[in-house]
């Protein structure tokens, strides 16, 4: 519909919360659950920043779907459109929270490119 394929984002770098990783940093980052993704970083106009998540959280469902690991987190944002709102549920300081989060295109975008005057897409 676009002449693109959108890519849903919430513009976060994470990484899959294992039982290696919990042994390496989890003290430090106060993570001693396995299981969901944790954010290492944002982008600086992030959808997930804008909505208050933060670096150190732990994502453990999208829309009540369970989210493992990083491959289970790009399947589930992938089922939807830059735009749609998702609840994410994220861990905390061992704190439960929902969020409700507009996802951005991967260029930050919410609307798609327009094409130019010469019918070839921006990106």
């Amino acid at each position: 519909d676009y002449g693109y394929v959108q890519r849903p984002s919430l513009g976060i770098k994470e990484k899959s919360v294992t039982s290696d990783y919990i042994k390496a940093v989890g003290e430090k980052r106060n993570i001693h659950e396995v299981g969901g993704v944790i954010i290492i970083s944002m982008t600086a106009n992030s959808a997930a920043k804008k909505a208050g998540l933060r670096d150190n959280d732990v994502i453990i469902a999208i829309n009540d779907v369970e989210i493992r690991d990083r491959a289970a987190y790009h399947q589930q944002i992938n089922m939807y459109r830059p735009g749609d709102v998702v609840k994410v549920t994220i861990r905390r300081n061992d704190v439960i929270r929902d969020f409700n989060i507009e996802l951005v295109d991967r260029d930050g975008s919410i609307l798609p490119t327009q094409p130019n005057s010469n019918n070839e897409t921006s990106w």
